[in-house]
C-alpha cells in the first residue's frame, strides 16, 4: 500500500477534550504576543491532510492509533520525504511548521527535508488529535542538553492519569522514559519560539532573536533553557547585566545541568572576571568530567592567566572529547606553538585538514607558525587571545 495516496482530513472527527486551537491563539494573545506572530506548530487545520482512513481509523485504542501514527511517520523517513536531524545542536534553519512538513510529503516539493525532534513531535501531535488521541510533548532531561534547543518528544498516557509513552522520531523509538516533563499547550507551543530565536541568532538577527526568546519566555516562564539562550542573545546585545541575571537564574532553577554552569562561566570571562569564571567552569566539569566545550572555555581562560601548560592540558582533553568543537584547534595550535611543540601542532594541523575541520583555524594557525619565531612569545599569545575576546564582545 502506497502511503502517498491522496490525503483526507480527519480533524473534523476529532474528539479530544483539550483546548481548541481558537482558544490557545486566544490565550497567547491575551499574555501580550502579538496577532501576527502568533504560532501553532502543532495545528491540525485544514492544511494538515495527515493521514489515511485506512491506516488509522481501523485501530480501536489511543495506543494503537498512536502506534499506526509512529509507522506511518517512519515509512515517510525511510521514502526520504524526511530526513531526521538527529543532532540537537543549534541551527541557522527556521524551524517548520506541521503545515511545512506536510508539503514535504510530496516528492516534487523543493526545500529542505531536515527535521528536528520538535518539528517530529509537532507533526505526530496534530496528527494524534486529528483522530482524536490526547497527544502532548515532554521534554527530556540532560546534564548537558537542553540550553540552546533540548530534546522534546510527543507523548501520550496510556490511561487517564497514568503513565507516560513517548514516542521519539528523531532517534526511531517509544516507550516509557524517566526523566521527563509533561508540557502543557502553551510550554509546547514556546519551544517554536525558542529555535526561532536561535535560528535568528545563529544568522546574526539580535534583534528578531531577542523578540522571539521574550515570547517564548512569556509563554513558559519557568524553563532554565530559555533563560540561559536569553543570556546569549543579551550577551551579544552587550547586555551583560541582563544575560548575568538570566545565567544565574538558569543556574538556581537546574543546579545540575552542566551547560548552564558552562554558560555562567562564558559570560563571567566575557567580563574579565577570572575567579568566578573559573569556578563555574570547573562546576560545569565537575557535573560533566569531559564537557567539551567546557574543558575549551577553561584552557582558553588559563591561557589568558598565563598558566601555559594547564591551559593546555585542559585543551588537549577538549580537543579529545570533540575535536569539532569551534576554536579548540584555534587554541590547542595556539598554546603548543607558544610551548614550542611543532611536532604535535604539525599533527594536529595535518589531522584537522584531512578530516576536513577547522580550515580557517588552521591556515590562521600555519600562518602564525611560519611568521613567528619560535617559540611563540608570551606578549604575541596575550595579544591574540585579547583580539579574539574583543571580537567576541
Amino acid at each position: 500500500m502506497s502511503y502517498l495516496l491522496p490525503f483526507i482530513l480527519l480533524f473534523a472527527n476529532s474528539q479530544t477534550p483539550l483546548r481548541s486551537e481558537v482558544e490557545l491563539k486566544k490565550d497567547i494573545i491575551s499574555l501580550g504576543i502579538p496577532a501576527r506572530d502568533v504560532v501553532l506548530s502543532f495545528s491540525h487545520d485544514d492544511k494538515v491532510g495527515l493521514l489515511l482512513n485506512d491506516v488509522v481509523d481501523a485501530q480501536t485504542t489511543s495506543k494503537l492509533k498512536a502506534d499506526a501514527i509512529y509507522d506511518l511517520m517512519q515509512e515517510y523517513k525511510r521514502q526520504g520525504l524526511w530526513r531526521g536531524d538527529k543532532d540537537n545542536s543549534p541551527k541557522k534553519r527556521v524551524p517548520k511548521t506541521v503545515e511545512h512538513m506536510a508539503a514535504l510529503l510530496s516528492k516534487s516539493e523543493d526545500g529542505n527535508r531536515e527535521v528536528g525532534c520538535y518539528e517530529f513531535s509537532s507533526f505526530f501531535i496534530a496528527a494524534a488529535r486529528s483522530v482524536g488521541v490526547e497527544a502532548f510533548g515532554v521534554e527530556k532531561s540532560s546534564s548537558t542538553g537542553g540550553g540552546q534547543i533540548g530534546h522534546v518528544m510527543a507523548a501520550i498516557r496510556l490511561s487517564p492519569g497514568g503513565r507516560v509513552w513517548t514516542y521519539d522520531l528523531q532517534n526511531d523509538s517509544r516507550g516509557y522514559s524517566p526523566g521527563l516533563r509533561v508540557l502543557n499547550d502553551l510550554e509546547f507551543a514556546a519551544h517554536h519560539y525558542n529555535h526561532l530565536a536561535v535560528s535568528a541568532f545563529l544568522r546574526g538577527d539580535l534583534v528578531y532573536a531577542s523578540r522571539m526568546i521574550a515570547y517564548a519566555r512569556t509563554l513558559f516562564p519557568e524553563s532554565a533553557s530559555f533563560m540561559n539562550n536569553a543570556a546569549t542573545i543579551h550577551a551579544a546585545q552587550g547586555e551583560v547585566r541582563l544575560a548575568l541575571a538570566d545565567a544565574s537564574a538558569a543556574v538556581l532553577l537546574e543546579p545540575k545541568k552542566a551547560l548552564f554552569h558552562y554558560q555562567l562561566g562564558r559570560i563571567w570571562a566575557l567580563q574579565e572576571k577570572h575567579i568566578k569564571a573559573e569556578a563555574s567552569f570547573k562546576k560545569a566539569l565537575q557535573l560533566h568530567p569531559e564537557y567539551g566545550i567546557a574543558l575549551r572555555d577553561l584552557g582558553r581562560l588559563k591561557l589568558e592567566l598565563g598558566e601555559l601548560r594547564v591551559g593546555t592540558g585542559f585543551l588537549e582533553r577538549a580537543y579529545a572529547a570533540d575535536k569539532r568543537l569551534p576554536k579548540v584547534t584555534l587554541y590547542l595550535g595556539l598554546a603548543w606553538l607558544r610551548l614550542g611543540m611543532l611536532e604535535k601542532l604539525n599533527k594536529l594541523l595535518l589531522e584537522v585538514q584531512n578530516e576536513g575541520l577547522h580550515r580557517e583555524e588552521a591556515v590562521f594557525i600555519e600562518g602564525l607558525g611560519k611568521e613567528l619565531p619560535k617559540p611563540m612569545s608570551k606578549a604575541r599569545l596575550k595579544a591574540i587571545l585579547r583580539e579574539i575576546r574583543n571580537k567576541e564582545l
